[in-house]
């Protein structure tokens, strides 16, 4: 079922300025003799030696704030989390806003502190669950509120000469204008170009792909071939700004329906190399097969990429040429169309793939297979064998 359009009116700011009464002057009075004093902390000590009141602020609305999510935050009818995927650029709003939140130049200025909430409740909850973001963001308001009460208990900074002519009120007036331009014009435009984030082989268990977890999965793959209905594509792309990286995948989808989903959960302008434009529709027999082999194929250049929109690890990237890729998978799908539906060819290959000492092996020797008259297998691979 298709989410029905998010709405497109702006939701209200959470904090509307308040009357011009009497405590309302006082508390903003408060609230600027608070950030001067921090602000005056600030200018005597290094930012690793800030008092430690401040770091305790930010730990504790740091509590209060959901981690970035790739799903909406909301809660549905039935008191479970909500499952519904967010869009990177919705996750990657989600992320900065948070980092700007905790920011004391942030939090300690209601005016600026309301845009980036704002920013947060719109891009954490689902169309479905927009209703449930006011109260969400007044919770988080309360939070800051509470932690900021810590700081009102400081003692001033030492009444220096430096201390007291570094940050004039003007000075403050002029940087909140900044922050809170800076804040209203902010939002997440276009796809993300900058360069993939390749993990080190330190972040993950390279062991997941030796050459034994690689015949492994190929064994997997055989024994659930005969649930395998209807067939699928295997798909190569590319994303703008990283050229030298290539995803290989498959999918029992259409090859551009899952490159669109791709490009929407990470935000990345895709460009489709494999299948070629007028074989998108044509499907292909034993496509996870194919995409197993593939990557068993181009082990030596596969990389692990950490997704900071869709907050996903990904393991079927490859650091090879657009080229090389392609006439891989064209290779396994030839392999495939002469070998597979032929009787008997997966008794073949698995005991191929069991006997191997290494997947550089089993690949040589799947290659080999060849078949014979009246759709026997090669008689000397089998005598051998025996």
């Amino acid at each position: 079922m298709e989410n029905p359009p998010r709405p497109s009116a702006p939701l209200p700011l959470l904090l509307a300025p308040s009357p011009p009464t009497s405590p309302a002057l006082r508390s903003l009075a408060q609230g600027r003799a608070l950030e001067r004093r921090v602000v005056s902390w600030s200018d005597l000590f290094p930012l690793g030696d800030l008092d430690a009141k401040i770091s305790s602020a930010i730990k504790r609305i740091r509590d209060e704030f959901p981690e970035a999510s790739k799903t909406c935050i909301g809660i549905s009818s039935k008191k479970k989390q909500c499952r519904l995927k967010l869009s990177g650029k919705s996750v990657q709003t989600m992320s900065h806003s948070i980092q700007e939140i905790l920011k004391p130049q942030v939090f300690l200025r209601d005016e600026v502190l309301e845009i980036w909430v704002q920013h947060l409740r719109e891009a954490a909850f689902c169309c479905y669950h927009k209703n449930q973001c006011l109260s969400k963001a007044a919770g988080w308001i309360k939070a800051i509120k509470t932690a900021r009460s810590l700081l009102e208990s400081s003692p001033p900074p030492p009444d220096t000469a430096d201390a007291t002519n570094k940050t004039t009120p003007d000075q403050l007036d002029t940087v909140s204008s900044t922050l809170r331009e800076t804040a209203k014009h902010w939002k997440v435009t276009g796809y993300d170009t900058s360069p993939l984030r390749i993990l080190s082989s330190e972040s993950w268990n390279v062991k997941d792909w030796s050459s034994e977890k690689y015949q492994d999965r190929i064994l997997v793959v055989l024994e659930n071939l005969e649930g395998e209905e209807g067939g699928g594509y295997v798909y190569v792309y590319e994303i703008k700004g990283n050229e030298g990286y290539v995803k290989v995948g498959y999918t029992e989808k259409t090859a551009q329906e899952r490159m669109d989903e791709w490009s929407e959960t990470c935000n990345r302008q895709i460009t489709g190399i494999y299948p070629r434009p007028v074989d998108l529709e044509r499907r292909i027999q034993s496509p996870a097969l194919i995409e197993i082999l593939c990557h068993a194929d181009l082990r030596t250049c596969r990389v692990r990429v950490d997704c900071e929109a869709c907050l996903h690890p990904h393991s079927e990237w490859f650091q090879t040429s657009p080229q090389q890729a392609v006439g891989i998978v064209e290779k396994w799908s030839r392999w495939i169309d002469e070998t597979a539906g032929q009787p008997g060819w997966r008794d073949e290959m698995k005991a191929i793939v069991l006997e191997s000492a290494d997947v550089e092996h089993c690949l040589e020797s799947l290659l080999q297979i060849k078949i014979c008259d009246d759709w026997g297998w090669n008689k000397s691979k089998l005598a051998h064998r025996s």
